[in-house]
């Protein structure tokens, strides 16, 4: 195989991370820069001198983002040239990405990626499947992870561009940009350079021209490849931490986790902060990005000694509640809730007796409950366990249950409704009640929480039918 050095890293690079398989359909994103052009060529020596690499279909994809003029025109004709030389099939598309970039709010450089991204996609699944191919290199994983560091990032920013992933592969990660072009000059290749490359006020070139090339120059002439060496010993131990947190984590049950709170807070502290990270992502799969403060925060919270118990809310909906013997971490606009039966209560049998003057016992889980039509109304307080209703109200067959998440109560003689959710967090009702507490309901009307508050739509007066109910807890 021309005895080359870098395609030869190339391949045996490829092999060992399993990148292709027999018959893919290889896209690969061409812009006519060095890096593309030692991409393409490279695969396609691949493909024309190596036996197993020979039945892979390669599909070269350019893109004419219009934002530098005759420069990108001229790059459009360079691609068309060069693969047809090579015998590769060539896509060209064309994109107003300065337009599109003032549509949507983003960078031209942040709404090109997209773009880009998004035409691969097409194109393969135009194809049938296979994977993407890009040009990236060891230079480009550098420049990634000292980003990351300005940013704050732990381990997830410093393990760098990763060789293979999301329907991705990046066949040039076992070589720097110096190794790319002297590969371009061993093979007399020409290719176009893009004018905005040398402009630092992209933050990738700043960092390259700016940071990378002194650190190489005056510091050490290997920068790139420690940074990446680095990146690969930091992504061995993100491995290993991920796997023991999978482990620990499991599989969420009926849209939760849950676990003893001694399961967690005896954890180390960076495996406890990816517990928690996993979760987050889990529950909400298009979890925005969150901070590592943000993490620590609820670590924090998990490994405290206290009694009672807190909830911290994460992005996209997604709680955890910390309690002095329990850890929960839900999603939604309330905690889930263990699936508990609901005992329908006002059925005809149960009015008739009522009606003929009979006090009804009911029972549930621990709870007796008590239902009598009484001669008249004592007006009572929230935390009382006998309530007073008018019965000529209550028309259907109403439940008594747990909590659900849609339920809601009527606080006013308007009509106006609230989530029980917010009236349990106004009230400082304690978690651990919040999950205990009977609910009187008809459908998620709540018509008593019991020991919080009644529903004043409910409430008897001196012209209604008095239903007297009194719920008891049997120890």
């Amino acid at each position: 195989m021309h005895n080359q050095k870098a395609a030869t890293a190339v391949f045996e690079f490829m092999k060992a991370h399993n990148m292709v398989a027999a018959d893919d359909n290889i896209i690969i994103g061409f812009s006519g820069g060095a890096d593309s052009v030692c991409l393409l060529f490279i695969l396609n020596l691949l493909k024309k001198e190596v036996p197993e690499f020979a039945s892979l279909n390669l599909h070269a994809v350019h893109l004419n983002h219009g934002i530098r003029g005759a420069e990108a025109k001229r790059d459009e004709e360079f691609v068309k040239d060069f693969c047809e030389k090579l015998g590769v099939e060539l896509t060209v598309i064309s994109r107003d990405i300065p337009t599109i970039a003032k549509e949507t709010g983003e960078s031209e450089e942040a709404a090109g990626r997209r773009v880009r991204y998004g035409i691969f996609r097409e194109k393969l699944e135009d194809l049938g499947g296979g994977v993407i191919a890009t040009a990236h290199h060891k230079n480009d994983s550098a420049e990634t992870i000292l980003f990351n560091l300005a940013r704050g990032s732990g381990l997830e920013g410093v393990t760098g561009i990763t060789p293979c992933g999301r329907g991705i592969i990046r066949p040039l990660l076992c070589l720097t940009r110096d190794e790319i072009e002297e590969f371009i000059n061993e093979n007399n290749l020409e290719f176009v350079t893009d004018s905005t490359n040398a402009d630092t006020k992209y933050t990738r070139n700043f960092i390259r021209h700016e940071i990378i090339t002194p650190m190489t120059e005056r510091v050490n002439k290997n920068f790139v490849e420690h940074v990446c060496n680095f990146s690969d010993i930091a992504r061995r131990y993100k491995d290993f931490v991920d796997g023991e947190a999978d482990r620990i984590l499991g599989k969420p049950q009926n849209g939760f986790y849950k676990f003893k709170k001694d399961e967690l807070a005896g954890l180390p502290d960076i495996l406890l902060e990816t517990v928690i990270l996993k979760a987050y992502q889990a529950l909400s799969p298009d979890s925005l990005d969150i901070s590592a403060e943000r993490i620590r925060a609820v670590a924090k919270g998990i490994k405290a000694p206290f009694t009672g118990s807190k909830t911290y809310e994460l992005p996209k909906g997604v709680g955890v509640r910390a309690a002095s013997d329990e850890i929960k971490f839900f999603v939604g606009d309330e905690e889930p809730v263990q699936e508990s039966p609901a005992l329908y209560f006002m059925d005809d049998e149960v009015r008739g007796r009522l009606n003929r003057g009979e006090r009804v016992e009911l029972t549930y889980g621990h709870y007796r409950i008590s239902l009598f039509l009484a001669e008249n109304f004592i007006k009572n307080g929230d935390g009382d366990y006998t309530k007073y209703f008018n019965y000529d109200k209550i028309t259907s067959n109403v439940c008594i249950r747990k909590r659900q998440p849609k339920d809601t109560i009527i606080i006013d003689n308007k009509g106006s409704d609230k989530k029980l959710k917010k009236e349990f967090i106004d009230r400082k009702i304690p978690e651990d009640f919040r999950s205990e507490c009977l609910i009187f309901a008809d459908g998620n009307h709540c018509l008593w929480a019991v020991g919080v508050r009644q529903s004043v739509d409910t409430f008897a007066d001196k012209d209604s039918t008095v239903l007297e109910v009194t719920v008891k807890e049997e120890i």
